[in-house]
């Protein structure tokens, strides 16, 4: 086949590295500033900081939301993807994750709901009054929000 060769002399310095072309993006002034050796501004340092900050913590969230799809009693009753499943889950990360009795309460509901939807496999009436109770809990939840 009669494919061309080219060869392309580029020294080091010719060189960009993917985060500083992402970087690009963001500022159209970056590499500029970067080959000809431009201080940033301590200002803009600060603006960088806060907001490498402010994403750090939600991509923190994102991920925490993203992988803690538990919710084992929801799940068994009503279903894994059940928006009151969901109501249950967002209650959980922005009610209780945040303060320590919070916390300490969800270790304990994952130690022990799995227990717990077992037994109500195999009783009905344990698996009616969970039902109920969680039913109760998530019309308190919205009355609640309502206020």
């Amino acid at each position: 086949m009669g494919g061309v060769d080219v060869k392309v002399n580029m020294s080091k310095k010719d060189w960009v590295a993917a985060s500083a072309a992402g970087r690009a993006a963001f500022c159209s002034k970056y590499l500029e500033h970067k080959v000809k050796g431009s201080a940033v501004s301590e200002s803009a340092q600060k603006a960088r900081a806060r907001g490498e900050e402010e994403h750090e913590r939600f991509s923190a969230q994102i991920k925490r939301q993203a992988q803690d799809r538990r919710c084992f009693v929801a799940s068994h009753l009503f279903g894994i993807s059940d928006p009151r499943t969901e109501s249950l889950r967002q209650f959980r990360d922005v009610h209780l994750m945040p303060h320590w009795p919070g916390r300490v309460f969800v270790r304990i509901y994952y130690a022990l709901a799995p227990v717990l939807v077992r037994a109500c496999e195999r009783n009905a009436k344990l698996d009616s009054v969970a039902r109920k109770t969680v039913t109760w809990l998530l019309s308190h939840l919205q009355n609640q929000q309502d206020r």
